[in-house]
């Protein structure tokens, strides 16, 4: 969604888009020619801030995506008025018809209207979306989605985003702010999220649950596969190092894994009783460590979701990884364009 002025900008005689996912782990940034193929990509590290100063802490934020698309530039020696747009995938609540971050819990923007803060550096369309809602489009266009018409995409990361796609549509609700799977309550008396709710689907499942539910099992029973395969510090247990041990056939890790997939498995369910999708498409840095979250979360659907859509919906991993939001983002900000001069 443009500004008026926006909206004048004709890309017809463009040949680039530029995609940007920011995450609450990293921030990727990459140059898209028309085929969607990538010329050019940098990642850099979220910076972390304060998040009680949120202008200042957002402000930061902005300047690394506008230097890193600066830097994009100098390496490829593009020229701003070769590029068409900027499709930018932001975790958090976003309004997209105003292009601002309403709330992100795991970073500083609250209320910030960074899809009109770009347009200041740069003077070209921009377009503003969940990552979620970007990492879901990139699926259905490029990945696992592509011939489905009506999908869920949950991305498992350091938070859990989602983005539903509704008669090949990306159904964005009133205002643009539908899909916060992620603060789904699966159980009001868990731990508080970073929204301010307890026991959201997030902070139950995502990976800093992961690895504090693994943490606590191995202060008990300290005598795990899991704890070697961290390399002795329990601060670098995670996922990772679960699906390790659990390959192995840890028993601690197993348990895990297992305690933490019936959670995911519960959050599906009520999604396919209520969506009744075709596919679930799962991806994120969780999702990527293993096969078997995914495993328990699919028997958890079968036996609690209602028939027939528990026998239809297939759980398949997303194919695009990492680079699922910027795809998307840039592929959403050409058919928006698109849409303007058609």
């Amino acid at each position: 969604m443009f500004t008026d002025r926006q909206a004048k900008n004709d890309m017809s005689d463009n040949n680039f888009v530029i995609g940007v996912d920011i995450g609450g782990t990293k921030t990727t940034v990459a140059l898209l020619d028309r085929k969607e193929s990538i010329v050019c990509e940098l990642v850099e590290p979220t910076p972390k801030v304060d998040f009680t100063e949120s202008q200042r802490g957002s402000e930061r934020i902005l300047k690394l995506v506008v230097s890193l698309i600066e830097k994009i530039f100098d390496i490829t020696g593009t020229a701003l008025s070769n590029v068409g747009g900027i499709g930018i995938g932001v975790a958090g609540t976003v309004d997209f018809k105003s292009g601002t971050v309403i709330l992100s819990p795991n970073l500083p923007f609250r209320n910030f209207g960074l899809r009109d803060a770009m347009y200041q550096h740069f003077k070209i369309p921009i377009f503003l979306d969940n990552d979620a809602n970007a990492a879901a489009w990139g699926e259905k266009c490029f990945g696992a989605g592509r011939g489905i018409s009506e999908a869920i995409c949950v991305t498992i990361g350091t938070g859990i985003g989602g983005g539903l796609i509704i008669n090949n549509k990306i159904y964005r609700g009133s205002i643009g702010c539908a899909a916060e799977i992620g603060h789904m309550i699966i159980d009001k008396n868990g731990p508080r999220c970073g929204c301010g709710n307890y026991g959201c689907f997030e902070v139950m499942a995502a990976g800093p649950a992961i690895a504090k539910r693994a943490q606590a099992a191995i202060a008990k029973k300290p005598n795990t596969l899991v704890l070697k395969m961290a390399g002795g510090d329990m601060d670098r247990v995670n996922g990772e190092s679960l699906a390790l041990a659990a390959a192995e056939g840890d028993e601690l890790a197993l348990k895990v894994l297992r305690e933490v997939g019936e959670i995911v498995g519960i959050a599906f369910a009520s999604l396919v009783n209520i969506i009744n999708p075709e596919l679930i498409i799962v991806g994120g840095g969780v999702a990527e460590t293993g096969d078997l979250i995914l495993k328990f979360a699919e028997d958890t659907v079968r036996n609690c979701a209602i028939k027939p859509n528990s026998e239809m919906v297939k759980i398949v991993k997303a194919q695009l990884g990492n680079r699922a939001g910027l795809m998307g983002a840039a592929a959403l900000i050409r058919e928006e364009i698109k849409s303007r001069n058609d």
